[in-house]
């Protein structure tokens, strides 16, 4: 039976997983014995923390693993079985983000539990891989942009990147992201014309959607296909190490609430993301040079069911056509920059 002074149980996404290693890396400097069990979160990115943190830390099953102290976030769902002596749940929402970010919530626990006066706005054991293929690029000069997200939440995604590229220049900007990040299926929304005349509770409806959906009636949104070939888009094209090398030394970083916006900051970037239907109280990255940047229209965050309207994976809900980020002018991102 193996005895960690501290294990975090955490799953859902890439985000997730960094927001919770902020406090395994206070752990560490502060030599205590912990461990993360990363559920549902992909195999590579899994793979890559192994070499960052070793396999001790980043845990492949709980068998036979005992912990003091028990940290379970809101998003591990599996039923699981551990011997432990205390329990901590995590479950961020409208009002507790208010004071604490989910990232900063993980670490007040560890702080309570092994004081010091440790602190970085960086996750400092990420390794990265300063590549041939990324000094050819000349990531200092440039403008990384992160214009999808995980299909399913394409909600969140800024409309406007097309514009926002012009007014940079092709030539100074590099645009990142996986295959999921140019899947469109589920990136349609209600015309007014449909969310004038049904409720909200219609507009939750899957089927409703799907109906509409299949007879052609939802309007295309943040469709970004077009990036894929471009001299200057790279999608599934870098390694989790030379993407750290990418976010720590890019001229500045923009791009859309996701793990790749999470990734950025812990690796040192600099520069904005764009919050809309999310909460920027829960979701902000822990470096404070990675800035949001929102409307604060008065339906945000539907995350967490402002105004009755809660967001939706597989679908878009919104009543508003998703004013928050539609009307988020290009001009804005670029005078906050």
């Amino acid at each position: 039976m193996k005895q960690y002074d501290v294990i975090i149980l955490v799953d859902s996404g890439i985000g997730n997983a960094i927001e919770a290693l902020y406090s395994v890396e206070y752990c560490m400097k502060n030599n205590k014995k912990v461990g993360i069990f990363l559920n549902k979160i992909s195999q590579s990115f899994q793979n890559y923390l192994k070499e960052c943190y070793g396999s001790e830390i980043i845990l492949e099953n709980l068998t036979n693993k005992k912990a003091n102290y028990l940290l379970h976030s809101f998003t591990y769902q599996d039923s699981f079985e551990l011997e432990y002596s205390h329990y901590f749940y995590i479950q961020p929402d409208f009002n507790s983000s208010k004071y604490k970010s989910e990232t900063e919530q993980y670490l007040e626990i560890v702080k309570a539990l092994f004081p010091s006066e440790f602190k970085s706005e960086a996750l400092l054991y990420l390794q990265e891989d300063f590549s041939e293929k990324v000094k050819a690029l000349q990531i200092e000069t440039k403008f990384i942009l992160y214009p999808g997200s995980t299909y399913p939440n394409a909600y969140k995604r800024w409309p406007h990147f097309d514009e926002l590229i012009l007014k940079l220049g092709e030539e100074n900007v590099i645009v990142l992201g996986g295959n999921d990040d140019l899947n469109v299926d589920y990136s349609y929304i209600y015309p007014k014309y449909i969310t004038r005349f049904f409720s909200q509770i219609i507009l939750d409806n899957i089927t409703f959607w799907r109906f509409l959906r299949k007879l052609n009636l939802l309007i295309p949104f943040s469709h970004n296909v077009n990036l894929k070939d471009k001299k200057y888009s790279f999608f599934n094209a870098f390694s989790w190490k030379e993407l750290a090398a990418i976010f720590k030394r890019s001229k500045q970083f923009i791009g859309n609430d996701g793990g790749l916006s999470q990734l950025a900051g812990a690796a040192g970037a600099r520069g904005l993301v764009i919050f809309g239907a999310t909460s920027i109280e829960k979701n902000k990255a822990y470096n404070s040079n990675l800035k949001p940047i929102s409307l604060n229209y008065e339906c945000q965050p539907c995350q967490f069911a402002k105004l009755g309207i809660l967001a939706k994976k597989f679908y878009i809900n919104c009543p508003y056509q998703i004013k928050c980020l539609t009307n988020l002018k290009t001009d804005k991102i670029l005078e906050n920059l």
